[in-house]
């Protein structure tokens, strides 16, 4: 596995917080030579897997941002990954912290890592969630609308898509694989 799309894909599965995915990508970017992608879920190949990390930082910047916007009707609630279970019943939250506390709690009960927390218009019942790990730190940003074609739901879903093509488990770099992250 080598190139600029295996080694973007690499960042993408580890589980560590987005400020160093993004820092990571950054030197894919300056440092890899840029390749094209050879499909993506529902649209043409891209050109470049540089402009496409540009792009998809830029989502999950927007995305963040979007998740900490208080303006609005907005409500919050938890989802552990640990028992695959929405905590519907631990209740709807309309203080983001007060969330975060509650589910970072809940965590420290089940021995979880991390947990995923959902902010919801409530009015127009649109959700974004973002994954956090013990240290508060985002570990990844998700659009809920999944059901929509949008170009954020297939910008999105690429390294879904990739992960499914990799395979769940990517391939150790070998040492030839000279990546600066």
């Amino acid at each position: 596995m080598s190139g600029a799309l295996a080694a973007a894909y690499h960042v993408w599965s580890r589980s560590e917080p987005l400020a160093q995915k993004h820092a990571a990508w950054r030197e894919i970017i300056e440092n890899v030579p840029d390749e094209a992608i050879p499909f993506i879920k529902w649209k043409a190949p891209r050109e470049s897997v540089h402009a496409f990390l540009r792009d998809y930082m830029a989502l999950q910047d927007h995305l963040l941002r979007e998740f900490y916007d208080k303006d609005g009707q907005i409500a919050y609630n938890y989802y552990d990954p640990e028992i695959d279970l929405l905590l519907d019943n631990r209740g709807i939250y309309y203080d983001l912290n007060t969330c975060l506390d509650d589910a970072l709690a809940a965590l420290e009960d089940s021995d979880g890592y991390e947990v995923w927390l959902y902010r919801i218009d409530l009015t127009n019942g649109l959700r974004t969630r973002v994954l956090f790990d013990k240290r508060r730190e985002p570990l990844d940003v998700k659009p809920e609308y999944e059901l929509f074609v949008t170009e954020e739901a297939i910008l999105w879903d690429s390294f879904v898509t990739l992960n499914r093509w990799f395979g769940d488990e990517p391939e150790p770099l070998s040492p030839q694989d000279d990546f600066p992250f």
